[in-house]
């Protein structure tokens, strides 16, 4: 099944995923220790994007049966998955992620979510044979991420500041 042509804005929350073809956009927004993660393949015009917020789904594995695309283990394959399912071509893809953003006020914490959730995304990516294309993470702002599916133009908006990716 071929994933809707819409000129709409399609907006997903943590553990969102969602994969279109055409024209519109996909949007995340408040990403902060979570992970905004963008695959489009510029020949086909199709793109997806997910918001992972753990980065194991062996941490609750009955929330990952019922929403994968909260942990980057389980979130990052099923995003693959499903725009080459829709037409994508995986050696096209172009790779962006935003976010990791130490939001508490001890960024060296032992519990650093945003260093695991970045760890767990470089594995799951060095297992594919995948590389990023393009990124804006770290630091302490929460970050918007857009995906403009008719140009593959991605767009990271910090504190009031956009910038493509």
């Amino acid at each position: 099944m071929s994933p809707p042509e819409s000129s709409v804005k399609s907006i997903i929350g943590i553990g969102g995923l969602d994969v279109r073809r055409g024209d519109g956009a996909i949007v995340t927004y408040a990403l902060g220790s979570c992970l905004g993660i963008v695959l489009y393949d510029a020949k086909t015009r199709v793109g997806g994007m997910v918001h992972v917020q753990l980065p194991s789904a062996g941490r609750s594995p009955e929330l990952a049966a019922q929403k994968p695309g909260l942990f980057v283990d389980t979130g990052v394959p099923l995003l693959v998955e499903r725009v080459v399912k829709a037409g994508a071509n995986k050696r096209l893809l172009r790779l962006v992620v935003a976010g990791a953003a130490s939001i508490n006020s001890m960024p060296t914490d032992l519990f650093n979510i945003a260093h695991q959730n970045l760890t767990a995304l470089r594995k799951q990516l060095w297992k594919s044979g995948m590389t990023i294309g393009g990124e804006d993470t770290g630091g302490t702002a929460p970050r918007n991420l857009e995906l403009d599916l008719s140009t593959g133009v991605v767009t990271v908006s910090v504190s009031g500041a956009r910038r493509t990716l």
